[in-house]
């Protein structure tokens, strides 16, 4: 895990990061809802990678798609918001 939180952009690691969590997905039998499977298929088929978030129906992936929302990653460790 220190790799990854602490490693500098690097696209092969970042695709590689979506094919564990795609694979993931596929062996524990969650990529179960077609439109998932077909938003996904439809993504890698234009040349982008994607994969499902774990907990609902969703997709993320670093290509475009219709309903997308676009958000970016920071380097801001996690923490407790609110806290004193």
């Amino acid at each position: 895990m220190r790799t990854l939180t602490h490693a500098k952009p690097d696209t092969e690691l970042f695709n590689a990061c979506f094919a564990v969590s795609k694979q993931f997905s596929v062996e524990s039998g969650l990529l179960s809802d077609a439109r998932v499977i077909d938003v996904i298929a439809q993504i890698e088929a234009e040349g982008g990678v994607a994969s499902m978030i774990m907990l609902g129906n969703g997709v993320f992936s670093t290509h475009p798609f219709v309903g997308a929302v676009k958000t970016r990653l920071v380097n801001n460790p996690a923490r407790l918001v609110g806290a004193t």
